[in-house]
């Protein structure tokens, strides 16, 4: 019998992972399930952030522009399709905490990688 393999969507805060570790934390959360979606979230603009770019483009990773004034990420939206199973977060800091205790009060399986 065949199981139904979870649809997640990976959220990436960049400006707190290394861009050294993305490969690795991708091949980790698919065990979890199919990564339908792969968004990375940052202030592109920053000149730090150019060292992403290649990591973007080479795992097929969206990057989100967020202002540095702009609190948190807004995945609520992205969530509330229906489309996906779980969440995987992906922070080396506790940015995130909120949102992930949003995700679970929904009922959505949050995985958290850092």
């Amino acid at each position: 019998m065949m199981t139904k393999q979870q649809k997640l969507a990976v959220l990436i805060d960049a400006e707190n992972v290394s861009h050294t570790l993305i490969r690795s934390i991708l091949l980790r959360a698919a065990c979890y399930g199919s990564l339908i979606v792969k968004r990375a979230f940052a202030d592109w603009s920053r000149p730090g952030m150019r060292r992403f770019k290649t990591v973007l483009h080479h795992h097929a990773i969206e990057p989100v522009h967020l202002f540095s004034y702009t609190p948190g990420l807004n995945a609520m939206d992205l969530v509330n399709t229906g489309q996906f199973d779980g969440v995987c977060l992906v922070s080396s800091d506790s940015d995130l905490t909120p949102l992930a205790f949003c995700l679970r009060r929904e009922g959505v399986r949050v995985y958290g990688f850092g």
